[in-house]
C-alpha cells in the first residue's frame, strides 16, 4: 500500500523562454495529513496545483497521485482528487441540488448513487436547508462551501484547495477551517494554499514553503514550532529593572535566558505553566513592579518573514 497521497519529483515548469515558474520542485505528502502550501504571490503555488490536477503539463519532472502518474493514467489519477482552484465561477441561477446533479452527470456518476451522494455532501457542508434555493442568494462563504461540496462529490481521497478562504469574513473562515478538519477526520488528505498564515497554522499538520519556484522548507508541526523560535514571556514593568536583579530570574527552573527590548524584559522559557508560575512568584519576591506578564510562543508570521528573506534548505 502506497504511503504517500501526493509525490512531486523534480517538477519544473517554464513559460516561454525566460520564465521558470517551478524549478525542480520535490516533496511528498503522507496520507491523512493536512498540508499547508505557503509562499508569496508568484512563488509557484498555483502552478504546482494546476500541474497536479492535469490542467497544465510540466516542462519536466513527475507527479504521482497515490502512486499513479496522471499523464499515464489520467482518469484513475483524477478520480482520486477533488479540487477548488482560485475563486470559482458559480452558476448562480441554479440551486445547489441542480448544480451538483449537473456536475455529477458530467462526471458520469451513477444516477441513484449521485442522488444519495448529493444529500450527504450538502449535509456535510451545512447547506441541506438551502438545497432548493438559488445560489445567487448565497453569501460568499456559502458559495465556497458549495464548491467544496462539488469537489468531494465523487468521494476523492485527496482534496486540493487553492485560497479557499479568500474574501471571507471571520465566520466564513472559521466554517471552512472546521470543514477541512471534518473532511480530514473522514480520511481525506488535504493540501491547502493560503496567504492567511495563522489560519494555516491552526489548521494544518504539515507545512511546505516555496519561494521563486523552489521549495525552501518542509516541516511537520513539531519541527515548525521548534523553528519558529523559543517560547517567551514578555514582561513590562513600571520602571526599568536593575541589572543586578536579573541573575535571580535566571535561577528559576525552566528559564533559559533574558533579553531587554525597549526597556521591557523578554524571558526565554520552556513554555510550561509551572515555569511561568515560578517566574512570576520570583518577580514578586524581588519586588519587580510588573505591569504586564504575557507568555507567548514563536510566531509563524515572523518565521515566514525570516524564511523569505534568507531562505532555508528544502
Amino acid at each position: 500500500m502506497n504511503e504517500y497521497a501526493l509525490e512531486v519529483i523534480d517538477l519544473t515548469k517554464t513559460f516561454g523562454k525566460d520564465v521558470k515558474a517551478l524549478d525542480k520542485v520535490s516533496f511528498k505528502i503522507k496520507k491523512g495529513e493536512i498540508t499547508g502550501y505557503i509562499g508569496p504571490n508568484g512563488s509557484g503555488k498555483t502552478t504546482t496545483i494546476k500541474t497536479m490536477t492535469n490542467l497544465i503539463s510540466p516542462t519536466s519532472g513527475r507527479i504521482l497521485i497515490d502512486g499513479i502518474d496522471p499523464r499515464v493514467d489520467p482518469k484513475t489519477a483524477m478520480n482520486r482528487i477533488g479540487c477548488l482552484i482560485e475563486v470559482p465561477g458559480v452558476y448562480d441561477y441554479l440551486t445547489p441540488k441542480d448544480l451538483l446533479l449537473y456536475m455529477g452527470q458530467v462526471r458520469r456518476m451513477d444516477p441513484k448513487y449521485l442522488k444519495d451522494r448529493i444529500e450527504v455532501v450538502l449535509e456535510l457542508v451545512k447547506l441541506s436547508a438551502w438545497k432548493d434555493k438559488r445560489v445567487k442568494k448565497f453569501s460568499t462563504g456559502m458559495q465556497r462551501r458549495l464548491m467544496i461540496a462539488n469537489a468531494i462529490l465523487h468521494e476523492p481521497d485527496i482534496l486540493i484547495l487553492d485560497e479557499p478562504v479568500i474574501g471571507l469574513d471571520p465566520d466564513g473562515i472559521r466554517d471552512i477551517r472546521l470543514l477541512i478538519k471534518k473532511l480530514n477526520d473522514q480520511g481525506i488528505t488535504v493540501l491547502v494554499s493560503s496567504h492567511l498564515l495563522q489560519e494555516l497554522y491552526e489548521t494544518c499538520t504539515d507545512f511546505i514553503f516555496i519561494k521563486k519556484g523552489q521549495i525552501i522548507a518542509h516541516k511537520n508541526r513539531k519541527e515548525l514550532q521548534e523553528a519558529m523560535g523559543k517560547k517567551k514571556v514578555m514582561v513590562r514593568t513600571l520602571e526599568k529593572v536593575p541589572k543586578e536583579v536579573l541573575p535571580g530570574l535566571t535561577e528559576v527552573k525552566g528559564v533559559t535566558g533574558i533579553d531587554h527590548h525597549n526597556g521591557d524584559l523578554i524571558i526565554n522559557t520552556d513554555g510550561s505553566s509551572a515555569t511561568n508560575s515560578r517566574l512570576l512568584k520570583k518577580m514578586m519576591s524581588l519586588d519587580i513592579p510588573v505591569t504586564s506578564f504575557a507568555p507567548r510562543e514563536g510566531n509563524i508570521e515572523e518565521y515566514y518573514g525570516k524564511l523569505m528573506e534568507g531562505g532555508e534548505a528544502g
